[in-house]
Protein backbone atom coordinates (compact mmCIF):
# COMPACT_ATOMS: atom_id res chain seq x y z
CA UNK A 1 0.00 0.00 0.00
CA UNK A 2 1.34 3.42 -0.95
CA UNK A 3 0.83 6.19 1.57
CA UNK A 4 0.31 9.80 0.53
CA UNK A 5 2.26 11.26 3.44
CA UNK A 6 1.36 14.87 2.69
CA UNK A 7 -2.37 14.15 2.64
CA UNK A 8 -2.06 12.09 5.82
CA UNK A 9 -0.19 14.90 7.63
CA UNK A 10 -2.60 17.61 6.50
CA UNK A 11 -5.58 15.51 7.59
CA UNK A 12 -4.08 14.71 11.01
CA UNK A 13 -3.08 18.33 11.57
CA UNK A 14 -6.57 19.56 10.76
CA UNK A 15 -8.22 17.13 13.19
CA UNK A 16 -6.11 17.48 16.31
CA UNK A 17 -6.80 20.05 18.98
CA UNK A 18 -3.58 21.90 19.77
CA UNK A 19 -2.88 25.18 21.52
CA UNK A 20 -1.49 28.58 20.57
CA UNK A 21 -2.18 28.27 16.85
CA UNK A 22 0.13 25.30 16.30
CA UNK A 23 -2.21 23.71 13.75
CA UNK A 24 -2.41 26.94 11.73
CA UNK A 25 1.36 27.43 11.97
CA UNK A 26 1.98 23.87 10.80
CA UNK A 27 -0.43 24.35 7.90
CA UNK A 28 1.33 27.59 6.93
CA UNK A 29 4.69 25.78 7.09
CA UNK A 30 3.38 22.94 4.91
CA UNK A 31 2.07 25.48 2.37
CA UNK A 32 5.43 27.27 2.47
CA UNK A 33 7.29 24.02 1.78
CA UNK A 34 4.86 23.12 -1.02
CA UNK A 35 5.78 26.39 -2.77
CA UNK A 36 9.50 26.48 -1.95
CA UNK A 37 10.73 22.92 -1.51
CA UNK A 38 8.31 20.09 -2.41
CA UNK A 39 11.01 17.47 -1.80
CA UNK A 40 11.52 18.68 1.77
CA UNK A 41 7.72 18.80 2.21
CA UNK A 42 7.45 15.13 1.31
CA UNK A 43 10.38 14.18 3.54
CA UNK A 44 9.00 16.17 6.49
CA UNK A 45 5.59 14.53 6.08
CA UNK A 46 7.24 11.11 5.91
CA UNK A 47 9.10 11.94 9.14
CA UNK A 48 5.85 12.99 10.85
CA UNK A 49 4.17 9.74 9.80
CA UNK A 50 7.09 7.59 10.96
CA UNK A 51 7.57 9.33 14.31
CA UNK A 52 3.85 9.18 15.03
CA UNK A 53 3.73 5.46 14.31
CA UNK A 54 7.06 4.57 15.95
CA UNK A 55 6.43 6.39 19.24
CA UNK A 56 5.79 4.40 22.40
CA UNK A 57 2.10 3.42 22.34
CA UNK A 58 1.29 5.12 25.64
CA UNK A 59 2.63 8.47 24.40
CA UNK A 60 0.55 11.37 23.10
CA UNK A 61 1.28 11.41 19.35
CA UNK A 62 1.26 15.20 18.95
CA UNK A 63 4.85 16.04 20.04
CA UNK A 64 6.14 13.24 17.83
CA UNK A 65 3.96 14.30 14.89
CA UNK A 66 4.91 17.97 15.06
CA UNK A 67 8.55 17.09 15.72
CA UNK A 68 8.43 15.21 12.42
CA UNK A 69 6.60 17.95 10.55
CA UNK A 70 9.26 20.49 11.54
CA UNK A 71 12.19 18.04 11.57
CA UNK A 72 13.86 19.63 8.54
CA UNK A 73 13.05 23.25 9.37
CA UNK A 74 15.87 25.75 9.18
CA UNK A 75 16.66 28.07 12.07
CA UNK A 76 14.82 30.89 10.26
CA UNK A 77 11.77 28.67 9.68
CA UNK A 78 11.73 27.62 13.33
CA UNK A 79 11.75 31.30 14.34
CA UNK A 80 8.98 32.12 11.86
CA UNK A 81 6.62 29.19 12.36
CA UNK A 82 7.34 28.11 15.96
CA UNK A 83 7.85 31.41 17.76
CA UNK A 84 5.08 30.61 20.25
CA UNK A 85 5.94 26.94 20.73
CA UNK A 86 8.91 26.67 23.07
CA UNK A 87 8.62 22.90 23.58
CA UNK A 88 9.00 22.19 19.87
CA UNK A 89 11.84 24.70 19.62
CA UNK A 90 13.57 22.78 22.41
CA UNK A 91 13.03 19.52 20.53
CA UNK A 92 14.48 20.97 17.33
CA UNK A 93 17.22 23.27 18.60
CA UNK A 94 17.89 22.33 22.20
CA UNK A 95 18.61 25.99 22.88
CA UNK A 96 18.85 26.78 26.59
CA UNK A 97 17.35 30.18 25.79
CA UNK A 98 14.12 28.46 24.83
CA UNK A 99 13.82 27.05 28.34
CA UNK A 100 13.77 30.61 29.66
CA UNK A 101 10.83 31.35 27.36
CA UNK A 102 8.61 28.80 29.07
CA UNK A 103 5.36 30.81 29.12
CA UNK A 104 4.63 29.82 32.69
CA UNK A 105 8.05 31.11 33.72
CA UNK A 106 8.46 28.01 35.85
CA UNK A 107 10.95 25.21 35.93
CA UNK A 108 10.17 22.49 33.44
CA UNK A 109 9.18 19.19 35.02
CA UNK A 110 11.35 16.13 34.76
CA UNK A 111 8.71 14.23 32.69
CA UNK A 112 8.55 17.13 30.21
CA UNK A 113 12.33 17.23 29.95
CA UNK A 114 12.35 13.47 29.31
CA UNK A 115 9.70 13.92 26.60
CA UNK A 116 11.73 16.69 24.94
CA UNK A 117 14.83 14.51 24.97
CA UNK A 118 13.01 11.42 23.65
CA UNK A 119 11.44 13.32 20.76
CA UNK A 120 14.73 15.14 20.08
CA UNK A 121 16.56 11.81 19.84
CA UNK A 122 13.88 10.40 17.53
CA UNK A 123 14.08 13.46 15.27
CA UNK A 124 17.88 13.18 15.15
CA UNK A 125 17.60 9.49 14.28
CA UNK A 126 15.07 10.06 11.53
CA UNK A 127 17.05 12.98 10.07
CA UNK A 128 20.00 10.63 9.78
CA UNK A 129 18.06 7.83 8.11
CA UNK A 130 18.19 7.31 4.39
CA UNK A 131 14.66 8.68 3.87
CA UNK A 132 13.08 5.32 3.17
CA UNK A 133 10.50 3.51 5.24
Amino acid sequence: MTIDYTTWVRRANSRWIVHHGLSANAEAYLDYLARRDPKRLLESCRHAYRLTHERPPEEDPKPWFYGGVFSLATAAEIREFLSGHWLLRMVLTGSPGDLAQNPAGQAISAPTLRKIEAVRQAVARIRGSCGGD
